[in-house]
C-alpha cells in the first residue's frame, strides 16, 4: 500500500438474533515513488483457517461453540503499511507490507468499562479466576433482556436517536457510547445488527458477561458487512438488561470523535485536527477509486472506498497500530479501510498512492497473500498505480542499481530482508512491476489478472498456474520476463 509525506441518513433496522448454527529517495521523470517492505508480509502460522474462529475467543473452560451451528468468528484484519518522509528537493519514502492481526489476543482490543472500571475479560486470566471460584454460572434466560437492549441500541443508532442510544447505561459508559455514536453517525453507518456469540454466564458480582458481535456497514446503499465482536457486561433485572461494562475498541470510529466528507465512490474520515484534509484526500481517492474498480475481477468493487486520516496519536492507537510505528505512514485493512498519515502529500502523490492501496483492496483485500507471493501482490498495486507510466519511471533507477548489487536473477521475489537498504526496496518493488508489467504485455493483461488469481487467491503453483493460463511452462515465461528486467 502506499502512503507518503510530500514538502508540498438512517438505514435499515434489522432485529437482533442469537447466532444459529529503510529509507530512499526515489526519482524518475520527477516523481518519487514510495517502496515497500515486509520482513512480516506472511500469514502466521497461528491464523486459523476462515472455517475456524480465532483461539484466542475461547479459554480453556469454554468449549469453542457455544450455539449450535454458530458461524466463525471474523476474520482477523491485516494490515500493510507505507511509510515516506519529507526531505527538500525529494521525498524520501519507505513503504512496509506488515499483515497485523487486529483480533489476536488482545490487539484492537481494549477491556474498558467507563473509565475506571476493567472489563473481567473472558481470557485466560479469566479463566484461572474461574477455576479458583468456581465454573462460571451458565444461563440463557438472560439472552432475551440483552438482546432487546442491543436491539433499541441499534435502531436508536439507525433513526439518529443519541438519547435512545444513551439509555440503558450503566455509570461511566455515557462519554463513549456517546462518542461512537457521533462517529458512527459521521461514517454513514447504515447497518447495525447486533447478536450474541456465547451464552451469558454469571460473574461473581451478579453481572452476566457475552461476547456482542455488531454487524455493520457504512455509506448510503452499502451491501458488504463487517462484523466488531466486543465484551460486554450486564445488569439484568426480570425483562430489563443495562449495560455495565463494554469494551472499548481501537476501531478508528469506536476510538475517536470522527468528521468525514463523502464523494462519489470515497468516504474519508478524520478527527477534527484533520478536518481541513478531508476534501483535498476525497477529489483524489475518487479518481484513485475509478481506476482501482477496473480492477475488481474476482468481487464487486465496495460501495464505499473508505479512508481514516490519522493524526500522530491516532495512527499510534487506531487498529491497536503501536508495533507499526511513527514512521509508517499508511496501512489497510481491506475493504474495512485504509489508514493513512499523508495527506498532506502533493496531489499527484497523492493519487498515487490511494490507488495502489485501492488496488491492494480490490484484488488480495484482507483474505489473500504471502510471503512467497510478495511479487505478485505489490507487483499489481504497482501495476494499477502505473497507468500514466510514472510509477514504472520512478523504478526503474532502482532497478537498474538491484541487478547490479544482489539481484538473484529471478522475478519470484519475496519481501526486502530487513537489512535492505533503500536502492533494494525499490529495486525489488521495481522488478515486481516490470514482472506484472511483462505477462501483461505477454498474455494481454485479462490472462495476467487470472494469472494472478489462480496464485494469489486459489493458491495455486506457479508451473500449474501458467500451463493453465498461459497455455506454456512457466520456466520460459520467468525466464523472459528476467530478461526484460535485465535490460530495463
Amino acid at each position: 500500500m502506499l502512503v507518503a509525506q510530500d514538502p508540498e441518513g438512517p438505514g435499515e433496522t434489522t432485529e437482533p438474533v442469537a447466532y444459529q448454527g529503510p529509507r530512499t529517495t526515489v526519482t524518475g521523470a520527477g516523481l518519487h515513488i514510495p517502496q515497500q517492505r515486509g520482513p512480516e508480509m506472511y500469514t502466521p502460522a497461528a491464523y486459523p483457517s476462515p472455517a475456524s474462529p480465532p483461539p484466542s475467543y475461547y479459554p480453556p473452560q469454554y468449549p469453542a461453540g457455544y450455539w449450535p451451528g454458530q458461524p466463525p468468528l471474523p476474520p482477523r484484519p491485516r494490515r500493510r503499511g507505507l511509510v515516506a518522509t519529507g526531505v527538500v528537493g525529494a521525498a524520501v519514502l519507505v513503504l512496509a507490507l506488515l499483515i497485523g492481526i487486529a483480533f489476536a489476543g488482545s490487539g484492537g482490543r481494549k477491556p474498558v468499562a467507563g473509565d475506571a472500571h476493567p472489563l473481567a475479560a473472558r481470557s485466560t486470566a479469566a479463566g484461572a479466576a474461574a477455576t479458583a471460584t468456581g465454573s462460571p454460572k451458565a444461563e440463557t434466560g438472560v439472552s432475551g433482556p440483552i438482546l432487546n437492549a442491543l436491539g433499541k441500541q441499534s435502531k436508536a443508532l439507525l433513526a439518529g436517536d443519541r438519547d435512545g442510544y444513551l439509555a440503558g447505561l450503566g455509570g461511566g459508559l455515557q462519554d463513549g457510547f456517546a462518542r461512537r455514536f457521533g462517529s458512527l453517525r459521521a461514517m454513514g453507518v447504515q447497518t447495525w445488527t447486533p447478536s450474541l456469540v456465547d451464552r451469558p454466564s454469571q460473574n461473581a458480582d451478579g453481572t452476566w458477561s457475552t461476547l456482542v458481535r455488531w454487524d455493520y456497514c457504512f455509506g448510503q446503499g452499502c451491501t458488504q458487512t463487517f462484523p466488531q465482536v466486543v465484551q460486554t457486561s450486564w445488569t439484568v433485572s426480570g425483562n430489563t438488561a443495562t449495560v455495565a461494562k463494554y469494551e472499548q475498541t481501537s476501531e478508528p470510529w469506536d476510538a475517536s470523535v470522527l468528521q468525514t466528507s463523502v464523494g462519489r465512490h470515497v468516504i474519508v474520515a478524520g478527527t477534527a485536527a484533520s478536518a481541513s484534509k478531508l476534501q483535498r484526500v476525497v477529489a483524489k481517492a475518487d479518481a484513485a477509486a475509478d481506476v482501482a474498480d477496473r480492477f475488481a475481477k474476482w468481487d464487486p468493487p465496495p460501495k464505499w472506498y473508505i479512508v481514516y486520516i490519522a493524526g500522530e496519536g491516532e495512527w499510534k492507537s487506531w487498529w491497536d497500530n503501536g508495533d507499526i510505528g511513527a514512521n509508517y505512514d499508511g496501512y489497510s485493512t481491506g475493504p474495512r479501510g485504509i489508514v493513512m498519515q499523508a495527506a498532506d502529500a502533493g496531489q499527484d502523490f497523492l493519487q498515487i498512492l490511494l490507488t495502489h492501496e485501492f488496488g491492494h483492496v480490490v484484488t488480495v483485500g484482507e483474505d489473500y497473500g504471502t510471503a512467497k507471493t510478495w511479487w505478485m501482490t505489490e507487483g499489481i498495486a504497482d501495476y494499477i498505480a502505473n497507468g500514466d507510466g510514472r510509477t514504472m519511471q520512478g523504478r526503474l533507477p532502482s532497478v537498474r542499481w538491484f541487478v547490479k548489487h544482489g539481484w538473484d536473477g529471478t522475478i519470484t521475489l519475496g519481501p526486502p530482508p530487513e537489512s535492505a537498504g533503500g536502492e533494494e526496496i525499490s529495486g525489488r518493488y521495481g522488478v515486481a512491476l516490470i514482472a506484472i508489467n511483462c505477462l501483461a504485455k505477454k498474455f494481454t493483461e485479462p490472462k495476467m489478472l487470472d494469472f494472478f488469481g489462480e496464485v494469489v487467491r486459489k493458491q495455486a503453483s506457479l508451473e500449474d498456474a501458467s500451463a493453465k493460463v498461459f497455455g506454456t511452462e512457466w520456466a520460459g515465461v520467468a525466464s523472459s520476463c528476467a530478461g526484460q528486467v535485465r535490460n530495463a
